[in-house]
């Protein structure tokens, strides 16, 4: 062959075969920290996720111990730096449990014909009671010296003159005598003799033909105390909380008169 047609021959040969395809450009994997920002741009009309935090070392915990982070917030005690805690609701105080609850007092008057009844109710309950009749008044409480008219063995019992149109009733029981004190009731003829002086104190009126009826034990009642002449007796009210009670006992006992007794009344609280 000569030339020419080695050079026919090789163009139409170079022609017919496949040219090599184009070698591209080896595709790049994007950055892995490029990809975590994407996706931590927010999406509009959506809150951001909260991002996870690694948990905050223990005291105590080696510094070269790292530990996983935890979804859900932080643990009880934990918060980040330069946050402040929501202040917390102020509750009002709560009334003790073993407080006294308030007293409600009313006045019930009740008016009559012939008489007047005035009624103190305290939380619902009666706590005192006074009757007024028309032209007569009430003896009850009063001090008379008294005159032994006659005395009864077979009752136990003597009649006093206190200057009434009858004459009052006086039991042994209520006599008041220094040397029974602890003692056995002792006989009322060994105590009264007829026409002795003693000096009583009216504890019921009068009612019909009855007399009224006295005792030998005075009692001086104020507002505040009850004062018994005649006892050593020193008590004070049970309705007070045992609190109250002991402070009004120590505050009386330092004005208590000597052989002489003291009933604190419930008005004296506070």
């Amino acid at each position: 062959m000569s030339e020419e047609n080695k050079q026919t021959e090789t163009e139409q040969t170079g022609q017919n075969r496949p040219q090599p395809r184009p070698r591209q450009a080896p595709r790049k994997r994007p950055d892995a920290q490029k990809q975590r920002e994407a996706q931590k741009q927010p999406v509009p009309g959506q809150l951001p996720e909260r991002p996870e935090q690694a948990e905050i070392p223990q005291r105590g915990a080696p510094e070269n111990e790292v530990k996983a982070p935890k979804r859900g917030g932080y643990r009880r005690g934990q918060r980040r730096r330069g946050t402040q805690r929501k202040p917390e609701a102020v509750q009002p105080d709560k009334p003790a449990e073993n407080a006294a609850p308030p007293v409600i007092k009313r006045l019930v008057v009740g008016v009559y014909e012939h008489e007047t009844r005035v009624a103190v109710l305290e939380n619902g309950e009666l706590s005192e009671i006074y009757v007024g009749r028309k032209g007569k008044r009430s003896i009850a409480g009063d001090l008379y010296l008294a005159k032994v008219e006659n005395v009864l063995p077979g009752m136990g019992a003597a009649f006093v003159e206190i200057g009434h149109a009858r004459n009052a009733l006086l039991y042994v029981g209520d006599i008041f005598h220094p040397d029974a004190r602890g003692r056995k009731e002792p006989k009322i003829t060994s105590i009264l003799k007829s026409g002795q002086p003693i000096m009583v104190q009216v504890t019921k009126d009068p009612i019909g033909a009855k007399g009224a009826r006295v005792t030998g034990y005075a009692s001086l009642a104020g507002r505040y105390v009850v004062l018994l002449p005649q006892l050593e007796t020193f008590g004070v009210s049970q309705k007070l909380e045992p609190a109250e009670r002991e402070r009004l006992r120590n505050l009386v006992g330092k004005i208590k008169p000597p052989e002489m007794g003291i009933i604190v009344r419930t008005a004296s609280a506070g």
